[in-house]
């Protein structure tokens, strides 16, 4: 998601089982949808957000772009600024280790 007036992005995990619409929630407090992609599980889910968080974090130096003021509904601690992270950039990672999910190894068979 997007926040244009704050110049932020946000990465969270939410499904159609949830009965709560996380996704309504953000865009009723400016958040805009920018993408979304689909796992088989939830716990893969959760590692390519951690995995985003901590490349945000760790390798960009990007801190948390919201406070807890800003985001009374929760979600604040998976933001980052435009300004740190590109928006571009963690897209193609995050495409890159969704696809990595359904790439299924071709048996290898040998002769002998």
């Amino acid at each position: 998601m997007v926040n244009e007036e704050y110049r932020a992005v946000k990465i969270g995990i939410t499904t159609t089982a949830t009965r709560y619409d996380r996704i309504s929630q953000h865009t009723g407090l400016g958040w805009t949808l920018f993408r979304t992609w689909n796992t088989s599980t939830g716990k893969s889910a959760e590692d390519i957000e951690q995995a985003v968080l901590d490349w945000w974090r760790g390798d960009l130096g990007a801190p948390e772009a919201m406070s807890q003021a800003d985001m009374p509904r929760g979600g604040f601690t998976e933001t980052a600024s435009l300004f740190h992270v590109d928006l571009d950039e963690t897209t193609a990672r995050i495409e890159e280790m969704v696809k990595a999910l359904t790439t299924v190894p071709q048996p290898v068979c040998t002769a002998t």
